[in-house]
């Protein structure tokens, strides 16, 4: 009876470290991520360590994407514009 009693608590105390270090890495890279907004270069641009779960506002699927049909135009012709003299100017 003793083994297994040791036996449990081992391995009870096995998965609360391994909740632990998840938690401790989750924190630190919460921290991190404050410290280089606190610190980190200043600009008006922010690009962040985007967590892989998370979709992305910019990603457009082949489906969404419209064709919008183009246009010709036959013939067109520019009219001149005169140059203009400015009395202050010569």
């Amino acid at each position: 009876m003793e083994t297994q009693d040791l036996l449990l608590e081992n391995q009870l105390l096995k998965e609360e470290l391994e909740q632990s270090q998840s938690k401790i890495s989750h924190l630190q890279f919460q921290l991190d991520e404050l410290k280089r907004l606190i610190f980190g270069a200043k600009s008006e641009r922010y690009i962040s360590n985007i967590h892989p779960s998370q979709l992305s506002l910019l990603d457009v699927d082949a489906e969404q994407t419209q064709v919008v049909p183009t246009t010709t135009v036959e013939k067109y012709e520019r009219t001149a514009v005169s140059k203009k003299n400015h009395p202050i100017r010569n």
